[in-house]
């Protein structure tokens, strides 16, 4: 099964072993200095926890914030995780729960810096999405030298 996501106009879809769950996007503390690809910190019950920005990740343009006060640019977070929460997928809409798709070889066709963070493409309602590699995206993180993985924060798990 695949939880289909977008964010600024691109289709996302990853497996749902790894996505807990999904919550609209409250308040998100900005983390000065940080790598491209955090847009900030979530408090999720007492947990701390990286959001990430797939645009900002890839090197995209940050879109605007809307004007207004409590305006959020990104209404929900998609939680992923392995035995706890790892990270926070921020998310334009959430579409869909849908069973899994063959993949089509078209990561040719992708921007490079997607298609090193991509298993590949599939069509689900008729439209494709780019299928995320979850483990290669919180990589990509992890290497920023903000987001670490759970072990390495010397947390136990």
């Amino acid at each position: 099964m695949q939880l289909v996501f977008t964010l600024s106009g691109h289709r996302y879809a990853l497996d749902t072993a790894w996505a807990g769950e999904v919550i609209p996007l409250g308040m998100l503390t900005r983390l000065p200095g940080a790598p491209a690809g955090v847009s900030g910190l979530l408090n999720l019950r007492g947990e701390i926890v990286a959001a990430i920005d797939l645009d900002g990740l890839l090197g995209r343009p940050r879109q605007p914030e809307p004007a207004g006060a409590g305006a959020a640019r990104f209404p929900w977070a998609v939680l992923v995780r392995r035995e706890r929460v790892e990270a926070a997928f921020l998310a334009d809409s959430v579409e869909a729960v849908e069973e899994d798709a063959p993949l089509e070889s078209t990561l040719v066709a992708l921007e490079p810096g997607l298609a090193s963070l991509a298993s590949g493409t599939a069509r689900y309602a008729g439209r494709i999405a780019i299928v995320l590699d979850v483990p290669k995206v919180l990589a990509r993180c992890a290497s920023g030298g903000v987001w670490q993985p759970a072990a390495e924060q010397g947390v136990d798990t």
